[in-house]
This record gives C-alpha cells, sequence and structure tokens, in this order.
C-alpha cells in the first residue's frame, strides 16, 4: 500500500491466461459514413432519419444568426 497526497492505494497483479472464444454467431460491425452500421454478413443498417432533420433546423438557426445585425454602442445601432 502507498500513501500518496494524504490518501492510500493499492495495487493488485493477478496472473491469469486470458481465453477469448468467439461462437458462430460472432459479427464484425463497421460505423461508416454513408450507411450507419455495415455488418460482416454484408447486411447494412441505414442513418436514422432526425439527422437529416436536425441538421435542417441548425442550418436554419444559422442562417437567422448571420443575418442579425451586432449591437454597436458608440455608434448608438441597436441589434436586430
Amino acid at each position: 500500500m502507498i500513501l500518496r497526497h494524504r490518501k492510500w492505494y493499492a495495487s493488485i497483479t493477478v496472473n491469469g491466461d486470458p481465453v477469448r472464444s468467439t461462437g458462430e454467431g460472432a459479427v464484425g460491425i463497421d460505423l461508416g459514413c454513408k450507411e450507419a452500421i455495415t455488418l460482416s454478413t454484408g447486411e447494412q443498417i441505414a442513418k436514422p432519419e432526425f439527422l437529416k432533420e436536425g441538421q435542417r433546423k441548425v442550418k436554419a438557426a444559422g442562417q437567422k444568426l448571420r443575418r442579425k445585425r451586432a449591437p454597436h454602442r458608440n455608434k448608438k445601432i441597436k441589434a436586430s
């Protein structure tokens, strides 16, 4: 046990042989840009549609914000 910064820490080390086995039901997953998920079996899962709707809303909000005029107190210009 070690005392550091007024706290006690313990380090535990275990020797072991990890066993990794994959059965017949193992599937590889590829996360992509065009298709959300492509499995190693060839099956493709499309992206959810709510992402497109969210992107449209973000684009519209950005356009509204860019059209706003910033206030300039010295020249007595009010913000729009």
